[in-house]
């Protein structure tokens, strides 16, 4: 049996909606900052910037969500040196990681969903 084209499979459009949202939020963090602090046995910190998503602990209140422009937040400031500075541990996750780590996952599935259909 022909497998339908990858255009007719309901996981192509919603990957490609998480694609294009991935690619959004990749332009975006070169925009603005994001950061959303939230508080359970001790503090998480979610920041978006400078294309990258960072996971840190520190001491600030939460739980709340900002969101600012970049140039007026960090105003030339280095992030990561800042956090290095007040001591603060963090993680962070580059978005053309999280986007062509994406992309090549959804890839293959398609990919593979296309052999198991010319399979049956």
């Amino acid at each position: 049996m022909k497998p339908r084209p990858p255009y007719r499979r309901v996981s192509f459009w919603l990957g490609l909606f998480v694609a294009w949202f991935l690619a959004w939020a990749w332009w975006d963090s070169y925009q603005n900052l994001s950061a959303l602090n939230l508080r359970g046995g001790g503090i998480l910190h979610i920041t978006r910037a400078e294309g990258a998503t960072y996971f840190n602990t520190g001491g600030a209140e939460g739980p709340r969500f900002y969101r600012d422009s970049l140039g007026v937040t960090l105003k030339g400031r280095n992030l990561e040196a800042e956090w290095h500075r007040w001591g603060f541990r963090f993680v962070k996750v580059p978005d053309a990681l999280m986007f062509f780590s994406f992309v090549g996952l959804w890839a293959g599935w398609l990919v593979w969903r296309g052999r198991v259909e010319s399979r049956a």
